[in-house]
Order: structure tokens, then sequence, then C-alpha cells
């Protein structure tokens, strides 16, 4: 996941004058072995801006409309270990993703990983809630802020050992949650496609 680490570079990206022109359809990312394509921004609603993209990471983020409020959608083509079940890589997933999340920093809130269907393959769906303590505010001192997570895990069908990791996540102040979040979310991460070369 790592979503937190790429929230300040993601930030400095979105203030920057955003140059891109809202398109009609949405525009494919094509990864090692994936694609993604988020849906076409709609309107009076921002553009997602490319924050980075490798043949195997793509970062993309966009402001809300609220002080410190940043989407993000990222998609890293990943190693994973041989499963004997699909129960196998739920619990992979939810443990990998209790690593990473600092307790000193973060404060779990909620953390749900059931299995999806994807291309036919069986993936890891996380929704992840938590609270941020690690935000300077705008005087000075942290304030909390949450985080909010829906992350698709997937083994490729040509080799089970390579996988993607799809995240969409909203950073925001607790006062302003996205009822939508989860719709939202499932759009995005429907864009995904286990298709290309590995």
């Amino acid at each position: 996941m790592r979503i937190a680490t790429v929230l300040t570079a993601v930030c400095i990206t979105l203030v920057l004058p955003a140059c891109a022109s809202k398109p009609d359809k949405p525009q494919r990312f094509e990864l090692r072995g994936f694609s993604l394509a988020p849906p076409a921004a709609v309107k009076d609603e921002k553009p997602w801006s490319v924050a980075k993209q490798t043949p195997d990471l793509l970062v993309l983020g966009k402001p809300g409309e609220f002080e410190s409020e940043v989407f993000i959608v990222q998609a890293a083509v990943i190693t994973l270990p041989s499963f004997s079940s699909a129960d196998a890589l739920l619990q992979h997933v939810k443990a990998a993703q209790k690593r990473e999340m600092d307790p000193q920093r973060f404060r779990i809130l909620k953390h749900e990983v059931s299995a999806q269907s994807m291309d036919g393959e069986t993936c890891a769906l996380s929704h992840l809630e938590a609270v941020d303590r690690a935000v300077a505010g705008t005087t000075g001192p942290t304030a909390n802020t949450m985080l909010e997570t829906l992350t698709l895990t997937c083994p490729h069908p040509k080799n089970r050992n390579t996988g993607i990791n799809a995240t969409y996540s909203h950073q925001y102040f607790p006062e302003d949650k996205d009822p939508r979040f989860v719709e939202r979310g499932n759009a995005i991460l429907g864009g995904l496609k286990l298709d290309g070369q590995l």
C-alpha cells in the first residue's frame, strides 16, 4: 500500500497549476501486466494529475474541496508469495497492510478484507480507515486527519507470484468524510484489468 509515504509528494504536485484538460473518456494507464483507467472527471470536478508513472508504479492525485483533502490512486506491480487458498491471500494482504501502518502514527478504526472476483481471478479487497496523527496543521501543532483506503490486490493469471496492488485513498479532516467513498473507490478499482505482458 504505502499510501502515507506518497501523500507529501502528491500534495506538492497538486499545488502546481493543472494544465491538462478534462478528457471525454478515461485514459487507460499501462503497467507491467496490468492496466488501469480511472473514471473520466465529471463537470465541476477536478481532473486527476499524474504524480508518478513507471512500468511498475502509477500515482494519480487530485485535491478535494476542503483544506488538506487529497484523493490518490496508486497502482503498483508487486511480488506475491504462493498461496494455497484464497483465504491465505486475504490473510497475507491484511497482515502486510497492518505492518505498513506505523502504530505511533496511525490508529486503525476499521480494517476489513474480503474476496473479490476480477477478470476471473480471486483478489483481496481491503477497506481501511485510520486516524493519521502526523500531519502538521496550519498553525504549527499536529492536527489529526483521517485516512481511508480501498485496496484491490490481485495475482496475475499468467504468473501468480506477480500481482497488482491498486489503492484509492482519501486524506481529510474528520468533518469532511466522503459519504460516497466506497462507491467512488469501486468505480476506480473496477477500471483495473489483468492484461498486458509481464
